[in-house]
């Protein structure tokens, strides 16, 4: 994070004064829709965010002074310095009851599953209509992030290669000019978007928080709550990539303050725990052997867990680890979340009596722990003191073991193979160096076509084996585009989700196919799938009524032939 009152920044804070608001802020917040750029992110938001707190002038910039701001003023601080390689796509999508909503991811934690999980949070059975009523906002929001999109001609999944701490060159966001009337949306702009200027009220920057913005943090700031900035007759979305967290924190913050957080957090949990059996853990499930885990002695933080048994005699405890949303709301969605040593010590031993537990059974040959970090984005600091021998641990966000579960070709057997070679290297000597995570580590293996070490290095003591963090972006990218997740329209009007079938075949040219299979109807037993054709897509759906496997199997193969 990066504070905005920093000595580094003083000097263009004061520059700034001079310039015109609306011209500076749409120009600079333009230069977030520029995906060759996203790299460069954090000088360009640190901008955006100096600018809003103190441009009160008439003088509009040009492109070399916002050249010379980028790289002068800021190349060589160590704000340039805090720029990371892209670890994810540029733009990804939010499935609604409306239809697919594009997002800026910027340098955000999976911002479209964290918004996801949130609206369909809200909007599941049973909950109260003063939370539904929440989505009209947020909804609005994403439709303006959507139009953004479409303006710059920025399809699903789209990535370009982008260079951390380097120039930042203003041609590769030509031009600049259009770019900033993409951000700005007139009254004329939201009638034909069918929104409602009031609906949007808690996302416009407030002029107390303008006030307030010079001494804030970059990563939790005004700003980023309320990224739409009013210029009277316009509204500027300076912050395209903050549409995401802004949902988050509004949500969170709106639930605090009628009474239902507590109740949000529960479903939320509950939800996410569904995700991992039925997605990330489906690969397993169907042929392991589930057992019910000892209970917890003591005091633990909120989990849900599993424990099976596969491959005739490995035993993995699965753990779903939930975030306290009320220290969110004040800590911010760039903390960590770090248990009390109360809680911490009871997790550790709770663990421990797990791994025992499996040691102890006659037919145990080996076995892991597997931490799945959920909540609503933020990271976990998380420490054990006394990890049980013979037990291996492994650490992944939800989102990222749900898109693992997308690979083809049983991706979630690879990684615990994966986490098995890497403690067997690690006992020969091998040290790596990786910082950005256990899934990280699993895509670097991958991208060694599942060698872990280069056979130039040697398995022995003193070898050291440098990861950069930016392993996952390939993956993320190719696992995006393979499964292109969205919704598709029924012939109701109804939006429903689906995912690319057929990602499984031994061609390329037939993996990529617009052909889609709707999981929401697979999962009651129905066979619907479509074709996605310019026209809209062309549905096929066979729902069995009598028989039994037979003749399930004989419908499948009919269907599957007809679709693909």
């Amino acid at each position: 994070m990066v504070p905005l009152n920093a000595p580094e920044l003083k000097r263009i804070a004061g520059l700034l004064q001079k310039y015109d608001l609306k011209s500076t802020v749409t120009q600079l917040g333009g230069l977030l829709t520029a995906p060759a750029l996203q790299a460069n992110t954090i000088r360009t938001e640190t901008l955006v965010h100096l600018a809003v707190a103190h441009c009160r002038g008439y003088r509009k910039p040009s492109l070399a002074e916002i050249d010379r701001w980028l790289n002068r003023y800021l190349g060589n601080t160590w704000i340039a310095a805090l720029e990371d390689p892209v670890e994810d796509v540029f733009v990804t999508n939010v499935e609604t009851a409306e239809g697919n909503r594009r997002v800026f991811e910027g340098i955000w934690e999976s911002n479209d599953y964290f918004v996801q999980i949130v609206l369909e949070t809200l909007n599941s059975p049973g909950a109260p209509p003063e939370c539904r009523d929440l989505l009209l906002s947020a909804f609005a929001l994403l439709k303006l992030s959507d139009c953004v999109a479409e303006r710059a001609g920025l399809r699903r999944w789209h990535t370009e290669h982008s260079i951390p701490k380097d120039t930042v060159r203003l041609v590769l966001a030509a031009p600049v000019a259009d770019r900033a009337r993409w951000i700005t949306f007139t009254e004329a702009d939201l009638d034909a978007l069918g929104i409602n200027r009031k609906v949007l009220d808690p996302f416009i920057l407030r002029d107390e928080d303008k006030e307030s913005l010079a001494e804030e943090w970059v990563g939790h700031s005004s700003l980023e709550r309320r990224p739409l900035v009013d210029s009277g007759d316009e509204l500027v979305l300076a912050l395209p990539h903050a549409v995401s967290p802004a949902i988050r924190r509004f949500v969170v913050f709106e639930l605090k303050r009628l009474g239902y957080l507590h109740a949000f957090a529960d479903a939320l949990a509950n939800l996410q725990a569904r995700q991992v059996e039925r997605e990330g853990l489906l690969e397993l499930k169907g042929e392991a052997e589930s057992f019910e885990p000892p209970k917890p002695d003591g005091k633990v933080p909120s989990l849900h867990t599993w424990l099976l048994k596969y491959d005739v005699n490995k035993y993995l405890h699965v753990v779903l680890l939930h975030d306290r949303l009320d220290w969110l709301d004040t800590q911010g969605l760039s903390s960590f979340m770090e248990y009390p040593e109360e809680l911490r010590a009871g997790l550790e031993q709770y663990l421990s009596k797990v791994s025992s537990h499996c040691r102890s059974l006659p037919d145990f040959a080996e076995g892991m722990t597997l931490l799945v970090m959920g909540g609503l984005g933020r990271g976990f600091v998380l420490e054990f003191k006394d990890w049980p021998e013979e037990w291996r641990l492994s650490v992944i966000r939800i989102p990222d073991l749900l898109m693992l579960a997308r690979e083809p070709d049983r991706p979630i057997t690879r990684y615990l193979k994966c986490i098995k070679q890497k403690e067997w290297a690690e006992e020969k000597g091998v040290r790596f160096h990786n910082t950005n995570g256990d899934y990280n580590f699993y895509c670097f293996w991958r991208h060694m076509n599942y060698q872990l070490v280069p056979r130039d290095l040697p398995v022995d003591q003193g070898s050291v084996l440098v990861i950069g963090n930016d392993m996952v972006l390939p993956v993320r990218a190719e696992v995006r585009n393979l499964a292109d997740c969205h919704v598709l329209e029924t012939v109701d009007g109804v939006h429903l989700p689906v995912m690319r079938f057929g990602r499984d075949a031994h061609f390329k040219s037939m993996q990529g196919r617009p052909i889609y299979v709707s999981l929401s109807h697979l999962r009651m037993g129905i066979l619907a799938g479509a074709v996605e054709t310019p026209r809209g897509p062309s549905w096929l759906i066979v729902e069995p009524r009598e028989g039994g496997r037979e003749s399930r199997d004989l419908l499948y193969e009919m269907w599957s032939g007809f679709i693909g």
